[in-house]
């Protein structure tokens, strides 16, 4: 006799998770009940889903919010929600409801929110320090990428030596006309090399 689970038998448990091992043997009963199992577990998880999907939009919400907020008040909020984080995972380990289990991953977001717009508020407000300034901080630089950091800017690169200079002086592009026959061909631009 077959221990029933959740409306489902023990059986089709072990069939959904053994894979395809036991291939044409599988009667088309045991075959039902485990289209079952994987159907009622399917349903378990969307509805998990979509309760983190409401959760993690409520604090979505709240971050232009964030922004209006001074620096102290940004600052106790943050120490609200440490201590709040620090609950949750004690009664993880106590074993608590599984409805503060998921809400560590709520807390955690609003932790990362909070910290995310004090830094942005502190790095707006040192762009407004060294705007006219000639040196910028190397955070408050462009990144770009090592190589580029490093190439000449474009007034150096335009430079040029005294003798360039003198050369292109003495020897300017030369203009001049080709007659073929009758016709003139236009005017073409040659540099003349030594």
């Amino acid at each position: 006799m077959r221990e029933v689970v959740l409306g489902l038998s023990i059986a089709s448990f072990f069939f959904y998770y053994r894979g395809r091992g036991r291939g044409g043997a599988v009667s088309s009963f045991m075959r039902k009940e485990s289209d079952a199992c994987r159907a009622f577990s399917e349903r378990k998880t969307t509805e998990e889903e979509e309760e983190k999907q409401q959760s993690l939009e409520a604090t979505l919400k709240w971050v232009h919010e964030l922004r209006e907020k001074s620096k102290t008040e940004l600052l106790a909020q943050l120490k609200e929600l440490k201590a709040e984080l620090a609950l949750l995972r004690v009664a993880k380990v106590t074993g608590g409801a599984p409805n503060k289990l998921s809400k560590i991953k709520v807390v955690r977001l609003s932790i990362a929110q909070v910290l995310t717009v004090i830094s942005q508020k502190q790095k707006a407000a040192l762009r407004e320090a060294y705007k006219n300034k000639k040196f910028l901080p190397l955070d408050l630089r462009p990144k770009k990428t090592r190589a580029i950091r490093r190439r000449l800017t474009k007034h150096q690169a335009s430079l040029k030596t005294e003798r360039e200079k003198k050369r292109e002086m003495y020897f300017p592009m030369r203009k001049y006309a080709i007659k073929v026959g009758k016709v003139a061909v236009t005017i073409a631009a040659m540099q003349t090399t030594r």
